[in-house]
């Protein structure tokens, strides 16, 4: 069955006797396929397609809203086009034309200013024929009206006063109307009903999957020259992800391809070999499926890990086992976790980004001091061994070594003492110690940023005493960077007029101190009633969901301050009149209250100890 000339075969049928309902499983192409077709529609002179989406409509005067909204969208589609200007800026640019010329929409307006009225919806009403400017952008003919209502099951509006509201549409007003849903995620009884009230024809789609690839290629609007001659090239591989990824669901493939011309646009810069990034796309690919099906996450050390019995591999450049028993190439490249994380946490860090995807090719000269702990393991020699480790360690006892390069220092050392190689230079771990100590205490002052930490020591208990001490406060000056930065972008939330929270990768919060607490009061008592919610509800995230558990003195400060801030709320919902306010401090101290008891018992704090 052809879909597309099924949906023109309703839209073509003289008579209305009810609307068309395309359904199928979430991401099987239909808001694709239905929007390639009101395109094509849109641009003659016959149809108007007006396309509105239920998403998260709440009530009907929404609704009548949203449809007004796209009739004027589809009335002045076409003079927007020859015009080349933005659609989303077609009514702006057009609305003085049309309070000339559509009499029945602009009766007693002439001048821009009161066509640009917020009123001007209350002003024409809802035909099966409508006014439009023709294809050529000029002039005006009468096209006959359809309205496609999408994402129906995601509406909050009850269904089958939807359905109401649409039937209008369809029997009162004779429109060609057509509803978008995917009928597994609607369980309301009463709809399936009422639907045989209004739905005259229904069309399932199997999605061809194959086809709508090549459309989507095909049609790919690209920012970066050649990319769609890449993308056509490489049409096999994204066949070949989709497939293995069991989603069927076409955003995600979407998604996957606008994300990654970034990337396409940093390997042609860099003039990185061609040949190697049909493996970096498939990879791509492949963990941007499994983060969409929330089937991956970033571990403790920043680094992707699925959520399988299989341990996310980290450890030398190449992956010789395969992750996934779903993805058949899938070879994660040690410089392919930099795209791995920005998939994942949605941090883009161009510079790092560069440095991570020249590495495997050397196109960035290497320094003689640095030789020791940037270079390929296996391009080491005894000479070069001997010529450029005492230049490195040199660089690590003045504190001048990153953490991911002291880590390559510490287990090459360790490696190339296990295959009973010379290591002729004296290794001062103390020194390096010191040197570290000292690095610790500029990233703190601010005089040197720390790089972002990929690195880590699978078997640190097989480190010498001396090394592993070295380790070991790696380790908490890591800690210290991710709790300092956390620190900021919490001050500079509580300091900022917006109240959600991006709920990203972040590091939590290891204490909430004084500053914090006060802070937070600010932000608690200058928010309305929701927003007040909206924040208690965010320390729970923020101070329960740690990597790691925060030291005994950063616990008791933790406690003591949400102590202190449940009774500050109690205080004030005593003192309270107003029933709503009242209301709004008694779940806040509950819900602090809750969260202090999740923390008395992740933590093992025992309710007796002072100070808690």
């Amino acid at each position: 069955m052809n879909v597309t000339s099924e949906i023109k075969s309703y839209i073509e049928l003289k008579e209305t006797c009810g609307a068309l309902l395309l359904t199928g499983k979430w991401g099987c192409g239909k808001s694709y396929i239905m929007h390639q077709l009101a395109d094509s529609l849109n641009g003659e002179d016959q149809y108007a397609v007006a396309i509105v989406s239920l998403f998260g409509v709440q009530s009907i005067e929404e609704l009548d809203k949203k449809v007004k909204e796209a009739i004027l969208y589809v009335r002045t589609i076409n003079k927007s086009e020859n015009d080349s200007s933005s659609k989303v800026s077609a009514l702006i640019k057009n609305v003085k034309k049309l309070s000339s010329e559509l009499s029945d929409v602009w009766q007693g307006f002439r001048g821009i200013n009161a066509a640009l009225s917020i009123n001007l919806y209350d002003f024409f009403d809802i035909k099966s024929e409508l006014l439009c400017f023709s294809k050529n952008g000029k002039t005006m003919v009468s096209k006959t009206l359809v309205l496609v209502f999408d994402d129906f099951e995601r509406s909050k509006q009850d269904k089958t006063i939807l359905l109401g509201t649409i039937n209008n549409y369809c029997e009162n007003k004779k429109i060609k109307t057509i509803l978008i849903a995917d009928e597994n995620h609607i369980d309301e009884e009463a709809y399936k009903e009422f639907k045989e009230k209004v739905i005259s024809h229904t069309i399932k789609i199997a999605a061809n999957y194959s086809e709508i690839i090549q459309c989507i290629v095909r049609d790919y609007k690209e920012t970066v020259v050649g990319y769609c001659a890449f993308l056509e090239k490489h049409q096999d591989t994204i066949k070949e992800i989709f497939g293995e990824s069991k989603s069927d669901n076409l955003r995600t493939l979407k998604i996957w391809l606008t994300d990654f011309e970034r990337v396409y646009k940093l390997w042609i810069e860099l003039d990185l070999p061609l040949k190697d990034i049909d493996q970096v796309f498939y990879n791509f690919g492949a963990v941007m499926f499994e983060y969409k099906l929330a089937k991956c996450e970033l571990d403790r050390y920043g680094l992707v890990e699925f959520k399988s019995n299989e341990r996310a591999y980290k450890g030398v450049d190449i992956q010789p086992e395969r992750t996934s028993d779903k993805y058949k190439r899938l070879s994660r490249y040690r410089s392919f976790a930099i795209l791995e994380k920005w998939i994942v946490s949605g941090e883009w860090d161009e510079e790092t980004v560069k440095i991570n995807l020249c590495a495997p090719y050397r196109k960035i000269p290497i320094k003689d001091e640095y030789y020791f702990v940037q270079s390929d393991f296996w391009s080491m020699t005894q000479d070069k061994i001997n010529k450029f480790l005492p230049l490195t360690l040199e660089l690590a006892y003045k504190g001048d070594l990153s953490g991911d390069e002291l880590i390559n220092l510490i287990q090459r050392i360790k490696d190339l003492k296990k295959m009973g190689v010379t290591i002729s230079s004296h290794i001062d771990y103390d020194r390096i110690y010191d040197g570290l100590s000292m690095r610790g205490e500029k990233i703190e002052s601010g005089e040197i940023v720390e790089p972002e930490r990929w690195k880590f020591i699978e078997n640190p208990e097989e480190l010498s005493p001396e090394a592993k001490r070295v380790y070991d406060e790696l380790e908490m000056l890591q800690y210290k960077v991710s709790d300092s930065r956390s620190r900021k972008e919490y001050i500079a939330y509580l300091e900022s007029p917006r109240i959600q929270f991006e709920n990203h990768y972040v590091h939590r919060l290891a204490v909430f101190d004084d500053e914090l607490y006060s802070l937070f009061v600010e932000k608690f008592k200058g928010n309305d009633n929701y927003k007040r919610l909206y924040l208690v509800d965010s320390l729970k995230v923020y101070l329960t969901e740690l990597l790691r558990k925060p030291g005994t003195a950063d616990i008791s400060k933790t406690m003591c301050n949400l102590k202190k801030l449940s009774a500050w709320i109690r205080d004030r919902n005593l003192n309270e009149r107003d029933g709503v306010r009242k209301y709004t401090y008694k779940v806040s101290e509950k819900k602090l209250t809750e969260l202090i008891e999740v923390m008395m018992t992740t933590y093992e704090i025992n309710i007796t100890e002072k100070g808690v």
